[in-house]
């Protein structure tokens, strides 16, 4: 048996074509491209194949991975040279200590406040119409997943009992009056200072779209992928971004993972397959040359078990 084939042609012997035999039976060789049509990229050790992994993940079939996903939106961007989150801390009344930038609470935790704008937010006296009832997902002091549950009481401050709030993953209604959201904007903040604002759930809405996010101790996120879009003809660009350096936590630095630009379109799904390690905290930072910009974004990805 002997690879490779000759090619026969009328006149003279034809091309050389690499084969391997087996048993008898040339099996042509051939080298791997990629690329659109007219386009062809060999593959090699730097021009690796793109490979896309998705989440297949069905919710509750395997009770090591839980999927998350988080979204976020800014109604007005400033020309900011440090960037901003995607939330609409700007909208709160009183303004917040920082609109741009989402403060993030000390390692060893502190209790919180949830208060809403609007009187309606309760059911005792609040003409039965906005959120009586919230549940606070959170990390605590420890690293662990935590939660707790709030009856609201309106333009009055509910204290969580939790005294080691590390981080809020996330805050929605859980019972509701008859406009089925929230009358006023209702924010989680620093006890005894309600400037220092954690997470909040937009009047309209039932849930949080703050899409900041620390993973818990134990855990890993597989950050599968995001998307952005973008409004009212003005450039922006937005940063996938996470407080570690391949697996290495570097606390309150925020490091990029992916970026995108967006002039009043949708960027559509990026696809990412990166792990982000315990403790490490995941958000969008917008970065726009031109005020008044308009956002909105997300990102997705499943939460495994690191045993």
């Amino acid at each position: 048996m002997a690879d490779n084939t000759q090619l026969n042609a009328n006149s003279s012997a034809g091309d050389i074509i690499a084969t391997d035999d087996i048993a008898g039976t040339k099996h042509q060789r051939v080298k791997v491209e990629y690329g659109d049509d007219g386009f062809a990229t060999d593959v090699s050790h730097s021009n690796p194949l793109p490979v896309t992994m998705q989440s297949t993940v069905i919710p509750g079939s395997d009770p090591t991975i839980v999927p998350v996903w988080r979204m976020g939106e800014r109604e007005q961007t400033s020309i900011v040279v440090t960037g901003e989150d995607l939330w609409r801390g700007n909208e709160l009344t009183p303004n917040v200590n920082d609109d741009e930038i989402i403060p993030v609470p000390p390692d060893a935790g502190e209790r919180m406040t949830v208060v809403s704008e609007s009187n309606n937010d309760r059911q005792a006296g609040g003409g039965q119409q906005g959120v009586w009832e919230v549940k606070i997902q959170y990390i605590d002091a420890a690293g662990a997943e935590q939660e707790e549950t709030i009856t609201m009481n309106g333009t009055n401050g509910v204290n969580t009992t939790a005294n080691d709030i590390r981080f809020i993953n996330n805050i929605y209604a859980t019972d509701v009056g008859s406009s089925g959201s929230a009358s006023g904007h209702i924010k989680i903040h620093q006890f005894g200072d309600n400037r220092e604002v954690y997470n909040m759930i937009y009047a309209g809405t039932t849930t949080s779209t703050v899409p900041n996010y620390m993973v818990p101790l134990g855990k890993t996120l597989v950050l599968a992928g995001w998307h952005i879009a973008a409004a009212d003809s003005r450039r922006a660009f937005i940063k996938v971004s996470s407080t570690d350096v391949n697996g290495v936590i570097n606390p309150r630095i925020f490091s990029f993972k992916d970026t995108t630009v967006n002039d009043r379109t949708c960027s559509g799904t990026l696809h990412l397959n990166t792990p982000i390690p315990a403790l490490s905290i995941v958000k969008l930072i917008a970065f726009s040359g031109e005020a008044n910009c308009r956002l909105a974004g997300g990102w997705h990805g499943d939460l495994i078990d690191n045993s």
